[in-house]
């Protein structure tokens, strides 16, 4: 039988260890120092050295922690290298007009000293008189040209997306429920583009509501519908799809 015995640890460090563990596996190093070999010259090794933490506080602490490795940052410190002074407050309540022209007043400091000369968001209203025009959608609707932060409308909210008003428009006379359903059993009752049979819709291929042919109207799911919709660049993308899948399906011809 083995006989367990001490022996030095080879990573240099001097320590006395036993030479085989508790399921007699042979050991060399004392755990955690296998790492250390090529690493440290523990003959310069002085666990007992002291520095001072780099992030600038001043405050001391051991160079070297239980395992040998060498330390510059107290624990958690070391985020805090660069600190910025806290500035200086300036307690003043004298107030000048915004220089953008709206004739508001301000205060001349913010909270941290520094000069104010606008309101937020009046910078870029400087030299603009604002005024009211017609959202570019086509709904005849007036909106401010800019918005509080000065930045340019040209749409009301929402109204990006509507081809010269044509939401606005009515459905043509035979756009009745039973139309629609004889188109969604023409379809079989799914989506020609996801082929899935819940929550559908029928959808104008050209985008106008008064053109209620049946080459013109497609079943879709009302979330594929809302894709469909949007910029003149995507709604022309998909009017080329779905006139591809008639033209197949049905033989229509566009």
């Amino acid at each position: 039988m083995k006989q367990n015995e001490l022996i030095k640890c080879k990573c240099g460090c001097g320590k006395d260890i036993w030479k085989y563990d508790s399921v007699w596996r042979e050991r060399k190093y004392l755990q955690g120092h296998w790492l250390k070999k090529n690493q440290i010259s523990f003959k310069k090794y002085n666990p007992q050295e002291l520095i001072k933490c780099k992030c600038g506080c001043k405050e001391i602490f051991l160079r070297y922690d239980s395992w040998g490795n060498e330390r510059r940052y107290i624990f958690g410190h070391q985020g805090t290298k660069r600190r910025i002074p806290k500035p200086i407050r300036i307690k003043s309540k004298e107030k000048v007009k915004c220089k953008c022209g709206c004739g508001k007043l301000l205060k001349k400091y913010d909270k941290w000293g520094e000069r104010r000369r606008y309101i937020l968001g009046h910078h870029q209203k400087k030299n603009r008189k604002n005024k009211l025009i017609r959202c570019k959608c086509g709904c005849k609707k007036k909106l401010w040209k800019y918005d509080r932060r000065g930045i340019k409308r040209s749409f009301i909210n929402g109204h990006s997306s509507y081809d010269r008003g044509t939401s606005f428009e009515p459905y043509g006379t035979n756009w009745t429920s039973t139309y629609k359903e004889n188109i969604k059993k023409r379809d079989k009752y799914k989506c020609l583009i996801t082929k899935k049979t819940k929550d559908l819709v029928v959808h104008h291929i050209d985008y106008h509501k008064k053109n209620t042919n049946p080459k013109n109207n497609i079943t879709v799911t009302r979330g594929q519908n809302a894709k469909m919709n949007g910029s003149k660049e995507n709604k022309i993308r998909w009017k080329k799809e779905c006139e591809r899948i008639m033209t197949n399906i049905y033989g229509y011809e566009y």
